[in-house]
Parts: C-alpha cells; structure tokens; sequence
C-alpha cells in the first residue's frame, strides 16, 4: 500500500474536499496547514521527507480534482511543498531539542517571516544589541530558522505547542545573539538564484556574529543533490578571507535530508 493510500484510508471524503478552495483568478488554493495537520500522526520518522510530500501531493490533486475537476496549480503545488518541508522537518527538530534541554539551559528553534520594515533580521536582538546593529543597518532577506541553545527562558509563551512555535513571532526582541547556535536555511531544491541568497546570508550572518565575537554556524539543509550548490556554498566567507588565515566556508554545512529521522544529523552538526 502507498503512502498516500495509507493516509487516505483515515480520511473522509467531506474532509479531502476540504483541502482545496478556490482562491483569487480562480485559481485553486491548497489549505496546507490543515492538509498537514489531518495527517501528521499518521507521518513516522522512519518515513522519507520524499515520500510525504508526494503524498500530500497526491491528495491535494485528487481534492482540486474532487472539488473542481482539475488539480491545483503546479506553482501552488511547489509552494506547499516548501511550506510541507518546513513543517515536518520544525516539529522534528523542536521534539528532538525538547529533549536535549534542561532546566536553565534550554534549547529552541524559531521560524522567521518573510522580512518586513518591523520583521528584519535586526529586530530579532534585545534592545542593546539592536542598537549597535542598527548603526550598521545591515540588509538581508531572513533566513528561515534559528537555533539557540543555554537560554534561561523560553522565547515563547510556555503553553505553544510545536505548531504555535512556527507561526510565532513572539520572540522578536528577545533573541541574545551569543545564545545563537546556528542558522538553518531548509529547501526542498535550490534554484540558482537562491544558492546566492543562501550565501549572502551566510556571510552577513557571520560578519554580524564576529561584530560581537561569537561565532555562529550556517547550514543548508534541501531534498536533492546539486554539485553547483555545492561549489557555491563552499567559497571562502567574507569574514575568513579579511581576517586571513584559514579559509572557511560561507556554509558550514549542506546536506541532503532523506528520512525525517535524518534531523539528528542536523542537531550533531550544529551542536557536536
């Protein structure tokens, strides 16, 4: 039995119509979250990343076909895809450092929008920090997540649940960039003009983090192999070639993520 048949199996027709709407030209809008969310107990670690979105796939095509005899829109496909990918991979990463944390030394993940004029990466500091970065004004897209770890209290209110996590951004203005781990930037495969963002951020990344003697790690974590990514990541940073010495990379790490259980091999990189 498929992945997609097992998930189908306990789900009812009235709630497969459910994930597909019409959205604005007429064009068939998938509800994402709620797809997810019906089926993410069903979702097991030994389960590849793959797999799962092919399945969503899958059922979000037989509900456009349900709904409005056609499927929805391939851009709207890829779009969930990454938004799928971004889900699974959070809810496994915070489990896992859910249990690696201890009272007074917690460790977090927290998911940043899209950056706007008051959701720029600046504004994740506490008020000191802020300031001096301000003087800078250093522009860059947001990353997607980062990882903190030796926190007294938790950026976010201690009743979230995973999923409130992801849809928070509560925690900006709270953030101590020393207690800033590593950044993760996570697609499902990366266009060529996304491996140059994902550099730019590296690099301002670690240009802020020296600016404040710390050192942070940058990772790309994607579904499909790319040998040019791979050239891309792995350029000397900004920071190492004007500090002379050792050459660094701008990415610490790029990996391909298989199975969902594939995010300890996250947490090794960014904390051992």
């Amino acid at each position: 039995m498929s992945l997609t048949e097992e998930f189908l199996k306990k789900c009812k027709q009235e709630e497969l119509k459910s994930f597909t709407k019409l959205g604005a030209n007429e064009k068939i809008a998938i509800n994402s979250v709620s797809l997810f969310q019906k089926f993410e107990e069903s979702i097991q670690e030994e389960h590849t990343f793959l797999d799962v979105l092919k399945a969503f796939e899958n059922i979000s095509n037989k509900s456009g076909i349900l709904n409005f005899k056609r499927k929805p829109h391939p851009g709207s496909i890829n779009n969930c895809m990454g938004r799928w990918f971004e889900l699974i991979f959070f809810k496994y990463f915070d489990l896992l450092l859910s249990e690696q944390s201890t009272k007074g030394s917690l460790k977090e993940i927290g998911k940043l929008p899209s950056a706007t004029d008051s959701k720029k990466f600046i504004d994740l500091f506490i008020k000191e920090q802020k300031k001096i970065l301000k003087e800078i004004n250093p522009a860059t897209s947001n990353p997607d997540f980062i990882v903190l770890d030796g926190i007294d209290n938790s950026i976010f209110d201690n009743n979230f649940e995973w999923i409130q996590k992801f849809q928070s951004t509560s925690f900006f203005g709270k953030v101590d960039i020393h207690n800033i781990v590593g950044i993760i930037s996570i697609k499902t495969s990366a266009r060529p003009d996304r491996r140059y963002q994902q550099l730019y951020e590296a690099n301002l990344v670690k240009a802020i983090a020296l600016r404040f003697g710390k050192t942070i790690k940058f990772i790309s974590i994607t579904l499909h192999e790319n040998e040019k990514n791979e050239e891309v990541y792995y350029s000397p940073s900004i920071v190492s070639i004007v500090q002379g010495g050792e050459l660094k990379p701008s990415v610490d790490k790029s990996i391909v993520v298989e199975k969902i259980s594939d995010v300890k091999i996250v947490y090794d990189l960014l904390f051992n």
